[in-house]
């Protein structure tokens, strides 16, 4: 598995010396999703944040009747739920979905 696309967009961001990537890139796991809603129900889960490597994700909001896409992220991209992150709380109507099989390297805050 490669992290050079993760590599790239840390150092985009900032030139950070290579024991500091070295050292975040330690702690990081994949983890894959199939195609499914990916849900928050413990706060660990709430804090859905990290690097898509393969794979979409959708970001979207139920009503009583519709759902409405707020966000796609894609391959190479952030993902971060700011707002539940914050608040410690999951989102009531907000969800995501992955779209098709999706790796990602979640993030989560110590």
């Amino acid at each position: 598995k490669s992290l050079d696309e993760l590599i790239k967009s840390l150092h985009s961001v900032h030139p950070f010396p290579d024991e500091q990537v070295d050292a975040f890139i330690a702690k990081l796991k994949y983890k894959k999703f199939s195609k499914k809603r990916i849900s928050a129900k413990t706060p660990s889960e709430v804090q859905l944040y990290g690097f898509i490597e393969k794979g979409s994700l959708r970001f979207y909001a139920l009503n009583e009747s519709d759902e409405h896409t707020l966000h796609f992220f894609t391959e190479n991209a952030w993902v971060a739920d700011y707002e539940s992150f914050i608040s410690q709380q999951p989102k009531g109507r907000e969800n995501w979905m992955a779209i098709g099989s999706l790796l990602m390297i979640p993030w989560l805050a110590p």
